[in-house]
C-alpha cells in the first residue's frame, strides 16, 4: 500500500499551470481506442436517484427538506460533518459519495483520473488496479480504481476506511448519446445506492 497525500498534488495540477513543476512531464495524450472520460459534466436530475429521499427515509434529513438542494449538498442540511450523520452511522468521508453532485470536471490522463466538484473539491483517481492508502483532507482511506470493458469505459472504485467503512463505485462512460453513469454504494452500518447520470454540460 503506498502513502499518496492527494490534495495538494490535485490542487498544483488543476489550478493550472498545466502541470508544470520543473522537471514534471507533461499529461500524456488519450490513448487511441480508450475510452476518455474528460469533459463537464451537468446531472441530469430527472434520471438520477434523488439523495434527499433516500436519506429522509432514514431519519438524516428532516421529514419536508430539500437536502442537496441547489448550491447547498445533503451533508450539511441532514447532519452533518465529521461523525456520524443520524442513524446511518456513516462518517464525514464515506458520507460525501453521496452528496448531490451537479457538475463534475473530468480530466482524464490515461494514468490518472482528475475530478472537480462543485464548490471547487478536488478528487484523484489512479485507474491502475494498486491499492493506495489517499488522504484528501477527511481522513485516509484505502483506496483501489480499475479501469473495465473493452476500452476502458468502465471505472471501478472501491474505498475503505479504518472505521469499517466501505464504498464502492462505478463510473461508467455511455454513448448514443454520450453521457457519464456514476453509481456509488456506500456500506456501513446501514447501505445506500446512488445513481447519477450526467450529460455533457451546454
Amino acid at each position: 500500500m503506498r502513502l499518496i497525500r492527494s490534495l495538494p498534488v490535485i490542487v498544483l495540477t488543476l489550478c493550472g499551470v498545466a502541470g508544470a513543476r520543473p522537471g514534471t512531464a507533461s499529461p500524456s495524450p488519450p490513448t487511441p481506442g480508450r475510452a476518455d472520460f474528460s469533459g463537464t459534466w451537468q446531472l441530469n436530475e430527472e434520471q438520477s436517484t434523488r439523495v434527499a429521499d433516500i436519506l429522509g427515509k432514514d431519519g438524516m434529513v428532516p421529514s419536508g427538506e430539500t437536502a442537496g438542494g441547489r448550491g447547498e449538498s445533503a451533508g450539511r442540511r441532514g447532519g452533518g460533518r465529521g461523525g456520524s450523520s443520524g442513524g446511518s452511522g456513516l462518517g464525514d468521508s464515506a458520507y460525501q459519495l453521496l452528496e448531490d453532485e451537479r457538475r463534475l470536471v473530468v480530466a482524464d490522463e490515461g494514468e490518472t483520473v482528475r475530478i472537480t466538484r462543485v464548490g471547487g473539491k478536488k478528487r484523484v483517481l489512479y485507474p491502475d488496479g494498486e491499492e493506495r492508502e489517499l488522504d484528501d483532507g477527511e481522513g485516509p482511506a484505502a483506496v483501489t480504481a480499475k479501469r473495465k470493458g473493452a476500452s476502458g469505459e468502465r471505472i471501478m472504485v472501491s474505498s475503505k476506511w479504518p472505521t469499517g467503512r466501505s464504498a464502492s463505485e462505478t463510473w461508467e462512460l455511455l454513448s448514443s448519446p454520450r453521457r457519464l453513469l456514476v453509481t456509488t454504494k456506500v456500506s456501513s452500518r446501514k447501505s445506500f445506492t446512488v445513481k447519477r447520470l450526467y450529460d455533457p454540460a451546454p
